[in-house]
């Protein structure tokens, strides 16, 4: 397929997904998301796009049918409160995001699109909701491949698992199969070698604020006393705590980027460097000094370019950071489009 493709970006957020299929050569012509500030980041970087601020029921029954024979590619990624191991509460998650994410259906029925893209934790597969949106598309004439990806294996500086599913109109083509492992990467996926979060960081850390170490996170870092010094560690935060999660050697992918903004707290990894001196029994860390990752840090982790334009409010920033999908990611969905 050599077509460029036309995007209509649903649940837009900041504009990852858009964004990946730019990088792949593509064009975005709308977004809808009912979160002003999220679609502000959206519209500063996609100023050739038109932006919705509407939520997506209300767009399938009042302007989709506007983009009937421009946009020939829906990208959607519904909201994953209701399906997200993050949320163990389950907060903000309800009935109401599930009939929004069946709306997809509806925009999809406006515009007949020839492919249909839903990104989301791998949890929203196994849901009433999607086996709702593939049933009626399938009945629409759509055939799907779902795949289960990780993101490191595409280039994605974290692990981040998530569902795939692609859906092209009318059948036309055989789609690569799905893949029922969920770090391996189907055909339609390549696989390429995993990229380690400091590589992409590394130059940022001489800008970064550094953090006094307090009582409890000496406690903590007890449990981690013969780590090496030779590299840094990314441990997972709550809050002001660093008390949670195994630390992220520089060489390996980062923990999964998440969106904190809902508290206004953006505080979700620290960078430690452990200060070792010889004692009997052992090497044992004598002190630590922690780096406080900033927005632009996170931005890269996600493969956010640096031109990216984010909220000036942390926690906005962060929040819109986490929810998207990695543009990298979204650029192989992308490729894989292509091959079809």
């Amino acid at each position: 397929m050599t077509t460029r493709l036309n995007i209509l970006d649903l649940f837009c957020g900041i504009g990852g997904f858009s964004t990946g299929f730019e990088f792949a050569g593509h064009t975005t012509i709308a977004g809808v998301d009912f979160d002003p500030i999220a679609l502000t980041s959206f519209q500063a970087n996609h100023p050739h796009a038109e932006a919705h601020c509407m939520d997506v029921r209300e767009f399938a029954a009042t302007v989709a049918s506007r983009y009937r024979g421009v946009v020939n590619t829906v990208l959607a990624s519904p909201s994953c409160k209701a399906y997200s191991t993050a949320n163990r509460l389950k907060v903000g998650a309800g009935g109401d995001e599930a009939t929004a994410g069946i709306a997809i259906v509806e925009v999809v029925r406006a515009i007949e699109p020839q492919f249909v893209v839903v990104e989301n934790v791998r949890a929203y597969i196994e849901s009433d909701t999607f086996r709702s949106v593939q049933q009626q598309l399938e009945a629409m004439g759509y055939r799907a491949t779902i795949a289960v990806v990780n993101a490191a294996d595409l280039g994605v500086p974290q692990e981040r698992i998530r569902a795939i599913a692609r859906f092209e109109r009318d059948g036309a083509r055989e789609l690569p199969p799905p893949c029922g492992v969920p770090t391996t990467i189907p055909g339609c996926y390549p696989k390429v070698e995993q990229v380690g979060w400091q590589a992409v960081t590394a130059d940022l850390f001489d800008t970064l604020h550094v953090e006094q170490v307090t009582d409890g996170q000496s406690r903590f870092l007890n449990r981690f006393a013969l780590l090496p010094t030779d590299r840094p560690m990314l441990i997972r935060r709550t809050g002001i705590n660093v008390n949670t999660g195994q630390p992220r050697a520089g060489d390996r992918p980062a923990h999964t980027v998440v969106a904190l903004g809902h508290n206004r707290c953006w505080l979700l990894w620290s960078i430690v460097y452990f200060l070792h001196e010889p004692e009997q029994g052992g090497v044992w860390w004598s002190g630590a000094i922690f780096l406080r990752p900033s927005i632009e840090f996170y931005a890269r982790i996600q493969t956010f370019p640096d031109r990216y334009k984010h909220h000036p409010e942390p926690h906005n920033a962060m929040r819109g950071i986490g929810n998207a999908v990695p543009p990298m990611l979204s650029a192989a969905i992308a490729r894989s489009l292509q091959k079809l």
